[in-house]
């Protein structure tokens, strides 16, 4: 069963790139970045490799970027590092636990922009098993007000922009029970840029805990291992 195990937000101060403060992502073993920001090159104390799962970079620095780090190395002071100049960065960070780590978990994704209104949605996804793992990002210029969103998605942080210092962005989650499409809609006060992303990560295999599985040669008198996470 998939957990969130740390969740924080970071941005900018002066416009350009810059390394977090540290968070605890131990017992993690997938981490979600949702990055509003102008191009740039990310990495992270623990030496993971950030793939790009899906982004919408229409209205950059007005964007929005879902990082992903699988099977991710984690440390009790984990920092972050976004690099470039004048690009006026924020990002969120998901640490989830029960992901798939055999393999490379990402499902579906999806993007989509919005020049002017008070609502976007990524776009839909279908995911491809149940209990998956689903984040969507979102990028803004909006300097006062907050943002909502629906489809029982639960928004984990988020930032306003602050002129000469980063954009606005937010990240939000939901653990899916049966696959189902799925296409939330952000939602805030003023008419605004948007850049939103939404992708789906495969969960770690739960065996039914009916299902027998020995590892290795069972002893005399021995009871079988019953269920698990792969």
């Amino acid at each position: 069963m998939a957990t969130l195990i740390r969740h924080a937000v970071f941005a900018s101060t002066d416009t350009n790139g810059f390394t977090s403060s540290a968070i605890d992502t131990t017992g993690g073993d997938l981490i979600v970045i949702n990055v509003a920001s102008g191009a740039f090159t990310f990495s992270d104390s623990a030496g993971n490799t950030w793939t790009t799962a899906v982004s919408e970079t229409t209205f950059s620095p007005e964007s929005s970027y879902i990082l992903y780090a699988w099977n991710a190395n984690v440390s009790a002071t984990h920092t972050f590092t976004i690099t470039g100049s004048n690009i006026s960065p924020s990002f969120e960070v998901l640490v989830f636990s029960g992901s798939k780590t055999s393999a490379d978990p990402l499902d579906q994704v999806n993007h989509a922009h919005a020049l002017a209104g008070t609502t976007i949605q990524p776009g839909s996804i279908m995911p491809s098993v149940d209990n998956c793992i689903i984040v969507s990002g979102l990028g803004h210029q909006d300097q006062t007000n907050t943002m909502s969103v629906d489809s029982s998605m639960t928004i984990t942080d988020q930032i306003t922009q602050t002129n000469g210092q980063h954009v606005g962005s937010a990240a939000a989650y939901i653990f899916q029970g049966s696959a189902a499409a799925i296409n939330p809609t952000w939602s805030e006060a003023a008419g605004n840029l948007f850049a939103a992303t939404i992708a789906s990560f495969l969960p770690g295999v739960v065996l039914p805990p009916d299902e027998n599985v020995f590892i290795g040669e069972p002893q005399t008198g021995s009871s079988p291992i019953q269920g698990g996470l792969r």
